[in-house]
């Protein structure tokens, strides 16, 4: 049965976002987050090595968006592929579903860690391709003073379709939207789901408190996606639901 239910269905396609509560359990919050407290102290002493406190849209200390854990730590494949994730993405997307990125996303106190606004189509360098799903994973509550991400739903939106982005050196990120519009805060519990799609415009907040911010960015889309440059593809391409069916295999399961 999908957490997907009608009324949370009819907000994603009436807003272009909703909340799923209470999916992951405690021992499921735990693991998670211990892995998580080992990808910083990996980044940070990559950053250390090379002599640098910035990469990309990383700043050492204050914000961290850290890809493709799961490879490093299969611990994460169970967040990726089980049948709850399964069943999310057979409700939006259909019977044929990869996953397209994992990232951790971690804020700590400070104002840089402030996001700007921004589509996710608008990054990863691809212009044709259709929406995908993210699924904001959050492993601690997420409120207003830890920096949430706002969303600004389809009602309020300037353009429902992908739109151009641009570098701002004082964000240091991609900016797509600079309108006066707030948008909506998303409030949730560690352990709840956030979803939208690839061309809704959101931005989060810098965080206020003396504890982390720790979000699961995940993203699944029903076509493999190619960047026009060159057409090599874009993301991870991990075949997850094929006709209907989980087709994945977790590396754990195996040893």
């Amino acid at each position: 049965m999908s957490l997907v239910t009608p009324e949370i269905k009819k907000e994603f396609d009436e807003r272009g976002f909703a909340v799923i509560p209470d999916v992951l359990s405690t021992s499921e919050l735990e693991a998670y987050r211990r892995v998580f407290d080992c990808c910083v102290r990996d980044k940070d002493r990559e950053l250390d090595e090379r002599g640098v406190s910035e990469d990309g849209i990383t700043l050492k200390g204050k914000r961290y968006f850290i890809h493709f854990p799961h490879r490093k730590y299969p611990e994460l494949e169970h967040a990726l592929f089980n049948e709850n994730m399964a069943g999310i993405c057979r409700s939006i997307l259909g019977d044929q579903v990869y996953l397209y990125w994992d990232q951790c996303v971690i804020k700590y106190k400070d104002e840089e860690s402030y996001f700007a606004w921004h589509q996710d189509s608008g990054y990863g360098g691809v212009k044709d391709h259709a929406r995908y799903l993210t699924c904001w994973i959050a492993l601690d509550d997420v409120h207003e003073a830890n920096g949430t991400v706002y969303m600004l739903p389809w009602d309020r939106v300037p353009c429902t379709g992908r739109i151009e982005h641009y570098r701002s050196e004082k964000y240091k990120a991609l900016v797509g939207y600079e309108g006066d519009d707030p948008g909506d805060p998303v409030i949730m519990k560690a352990g709840s789901i956030a979803i939208f799609t690839s061309h809704t415009l959101h931005h989060s907040g810098a965080n206020t408190c003396n504890e982390p911010r720790r979000v699961y960015y995940t993203a699944y889309s029903k076509e493999l996606i190619y960047r026009k440059e060159d057409n090599q593809m874009n993301g991870v391409g991990t075949p997850f639901i094929k006709n209907g069916k989980r087709v994945t295999e977790l590396t754990l399961a195996k040893q």
